[in-house]
């Protein structure tokens, strides 16, 4: 399978696939900026092999810049900002699944920054891809994206990363005829700035 994208943490290991067991996916090696600008998204996860499904895209990058405050939340509902990775794609017969892509980045700044209540910013990765199906998107909580799970002897992907856990897990592991698992996708950065003047 194919690797899960890195930004603000790595991306897992792709499942190894028959083909002289090779691993078509090393981890998303981990992309953090000393300095948050230029704004960028995440890295895109790695295609399983040749004919393996594609890696998901890696999540945007948004800035919101405020002279006062910037409010996040607060409504009836859950709401906020999402740059989350998407998840992977399936891979054809035999092949590896495709890689979740790295979650994106959130860069706020503004001399009051609040988050409230039902307010969520996430930046997470993206699930991995099996040849079962399709994998998860990173979404608007702090839940990691599903892999997609393993059937008829595919193992399945690797979840994407999600709050605390900043790394994507590795995809499953095959050595027979069937495609190993696409790993999960890595964090993204989110920062908040108190600035003034």
């Amino acid at each position: 399978g194919g690797a899960g994208g890195g930004h603000g943490g790595p991306g897992g290991n792709g499942g190894y696939t028959m083909s002289g067991a090779t691993n078509y996916g090393t981890a998303g090696a981990i992309d953090f900026p000393a300095a948050p600008l230029p704004l960028r998204g995440g890295s895109g996860g790695g295609s399983g092999s040749t004919a393996a499904g594609s890696g998901g895209g890696g999540g945007g990058a948004v800035q919101l810049v405020a002279g006062t405050s910037i409010t996040i939340g607060g409504g009836a509902s859950n709401g906020g900002i999402d740059v989350g990775g998407c998840g992977g794609l399936p891979g054809i017969m035999y092949a590896g699944g495709g890689g979740g892509g790295a979650g994106g980045m959130i860069l706020l700044e503004a001399p009051d920054v609040s988050v409230l209540d039902k307010g969520v910013l996430a930046a997470n990765g993206g699930g991995g891809a099996s040849y079962g199906g399709t994998a998860a998107a990173g979404d608007l909580t702090a839940t990691a994206a599903a892999g997609s799970p393993g059937s008829s002897g595919y193992t399945a992907g690797g979840y994407g990363a999600a709050a605390a856990i900043v790394p994507g897990s590795a995809g499953g592991f095959k050595n027979t005829f069937y495609g190993g698992g696409g790993g999960g996708g890595g964090a993204g950065i989110i920062r908040i700035d108190n600035v003034s003047g």
